[in-house]
């Protein structure tokens, strides 16, 4: 497992990087996105990089479902399609 915490999909982060997808990279994409919009990206104040795991898969705790009504309904809903938990259901690259 390689790549930046606050980047990491939750399945990878529960698979321990094992036997994924470019599917992940849809996820860090939309991270990305929150990122350029908001300066940091989420769970960015989290102390250890445990920390930041632990809120990434808390699924009670998405700083991501966090709108800022100022972005436009286009970024809105591109950050919606990009961090669906669940990889079967996340879009692909092409889409």
């Amino acid at each position: 497992m390689a790549g930046t915490p606050y980047f990491m999909a939750p399945d990878v982060i529960q698979n321990c990087g094992l036997e994924y997808g470019p599917k992940v990279d849809v996820w860090s994409l939309g991270i990305f996105a929150l990122e350029l919009a908001n300066g940091n990206p989420p769970h960015a104040s989290a102390k250890t990089i445990e920390d930041v795991f632990f809120k990434i898969l808390d699924e009670e705790n998405e700083q991501w479902k966090v709108i800022d009504e100022a972005w436009s309904t286009q970024f809105q809903a591109f950050i919606a399609m990009c961090l669906v938990r669940d990889p079967d259901e996340r879009p692909t690259c092409d889409q």
